[in-house]
């Protein structure tokens, strides 16, 4: 399998939010409620800055967005 991996862009928005509801409601459910599930995944923001910012990345394999990840760099003084 080869992956191709690039710079999100905002029209990959509405399938990474997918992924990302999809993977932790399947990854979590043997260790969370479902109701927690359901209220971190209600606290995940930021993904349209860090688009922005070019420091998200998806995966895509066939056409699908397999997977996604990004960073940010916090430089706030202590």
């Amino acid at each position: 399998m080869n992956a191709r991996i690039y710079p999100a862009n905002l029209k990959n928005f509405t399938h990474i939010q997918a992924l990302i509801s999809k993977s932790a409601r399947m990854l979590q459910s043997q260790y969370y409620k479902q109701s927690e599930i359901e209220t971190a995944l209600e606290l995940v923001s930021g993904i349209e800055e860090l688009i922005a910012a070019g420091s998200f990345l998806v995966a895509e394999y066939e056409k699908k967005i397999i997977g996604c990840g990004g960073w940010a760099i916090d430089v706030a003084e202590p």
